[in-house]
């Protein structure tokens, strides 16, 4: 038992404060601005105060450390690809940095960097503030006033070009865009992958891969598993790591760890290897063309000049303490969903006959209710798309909202 309190108390020394005196971004507000800065050589550091990670420029462009500032532990193994792009069937590396150091440890001391001539390679990179991805308001329906909406921050995008041989002629108007957001005052990383395409011919986007890390045995699980997330499918696993890696969508996405396929295998070693893509498709059709190729390959649709990925979060816990890494997950949460701290008095019903929503509309109204919610099982016909319908429903909010009701469905 004392073995056991003691090891307790070691986790939870080390999850984030290198003294007594030092702020925990748990407990305290946080606020030295997201940075980068050059290293002085031939790279740029990401940085908030509480984490960092540093891209190498030249000879290609490479994350070369990802770092804990709070703990001063190095999160990297190894270098590897920033993201994978399938295009008609042709897998492509994004970032072509390339080192002589072993994949099973990080050796800086007389590393080598070379290039992968098969990759997109960096082309330039530029910073801009976070975007708002969807309009919303503090304090509505009675969510804190005092959150900041877009979060603060910074936002990296590294652009990459087509390497000199391509499989096919229209990879060589692909671009690729990888972008790398960083918060104030939350040890967070969101990473997303942007493909462009200026040509005509229509392209596919087959498979995308938004995030590859080599990683330190402690910020992966005990146990290594796949989709959706590793933390949710054993009773020991949430606990064992100390970083926190999931997606914005909740379906066709998968984070997973796994042995790095490069290292050499030794008994009793893990090399840890995150991944976190689409589990199938995108299955995107893309021309420079809205209309271009209108039909082709059985594809009615307007094809994409453009398109986003999901984002890849990495969240850094530096601890394996069940509790401080669920209440990290949920800073997170609060932080890139603030819509989901709203708490409105709602009524789900199911009378939806103008006479019926208008009667609960009423009745809402006077006892207090916020917000009307067409439930399970009404007459409800989102198909139905008759001007007569649409004017009843738009009528019928018209009317809900008159009496400060809100609706929804």
């Amino acid at each position: 038992m004392l073995r056991s309190l003691l090891t307790r108390l070691t986790l939870l020394g080390c999850i984030s404060l290198s003294s007594a005196g030092e702020a925990d971004w748990l407990v305290d507000t946080i606020t030295t601005p997201v940075t980068l800065t050059s290293d002085g050589k031939a790279g740029i550091v990401l940085s908030n105060g509480l984490i960092s990670r540093s891209f190498l420029l030249s000879p290609d462009f490479g994350t070369v450390a990802f770092d804990s500032l709070v703990s001063d532990n190095a999160i990297l193994r190894g270098i590897s690809h920033e993201a994978t792009v399938t295009l008609d069937a042709h897998t492509y590396n994004v970032g072509g940095l390339m080192s002589s150091s072993p994949p099973d440890y990080f050796n800086r001391t007389d590393i080598i960097y070379e290039v992968d001539p098969t990759t997109f390679h960096y082309v330039s990179h530029t910073t801009s503030q976070p975007v708002a991805p969807f309009h919303w308001e503090p304090g509505l329906r009675h969510s804190p006033s005092n959150s900041q909406w877009p979060p603060q921050g910074l936002t990296l995008q590294v652009k990459f070009g087509p390497p000199a041989f391509v499989m096919r002629p229209e990879h060589a108007n692909v671009t690729i865009i990888v972008s790398y957001e960083m918060y104030v005052g939350v040890p967070l990383v969101s990473k997303w992958v942007s493909v462009l395409y200026s040509g005509i011919s229509p392209v596919r986007i087959d498979g995308c891969v938004v995030e590859v890390l080599a990683t330190q045995k402690p910020y992966a699980p005990s146990v290594f598993d796949a989709y959706p997330f590793p933390w949710e499918h054993d009773n020991n696993a949430p606990t064992s790591s100390w970083l926190y890696a999931e997606t914005t969508i909740a379906h066709n996405s998968a984070v997973e760890w796994s042995q790095d396929p490069r290292a050499q295998f030794f008994p009793g070693s893990d090399q840890p290897y995150l991944t976190v893509y689409y589990s199938s498709g995108p299955g995107v059709f893309m021309a420079g063309n809205s209309q271009a190729g209108r039909g082709i390959r059985d594809f009615p649709q307007p094809m994409l000049t453009e398109f986003d990925s999901f984002k890849a979060l990495l969240l850094v816990t530096d601890s394996s303490d069940r509790e401080r890494v669920s209440l990290s997950r949920a800073r997170m949460t609060r932080l890139l969903t603030p819509q989901t701290q709203e708490n409105p008095i709602f009524f789900h019903g199911t009378n939806v006959t103008s006479d019926g929503f208008r009667a609960s509309v009423d009745q809402m109204a006077s006892v207090g209710f916020e917000m009307f919610i067409f439930s399970f099982g009404t007459s409800f016909q989102l198909e139905d798309t008759s001007p007569a319908y649409i004017q009843q429903i738009a009528a019928d909010v018209q009317y809900a909202a008159s009496r400060g009701i809100e609706v929804g469905g």
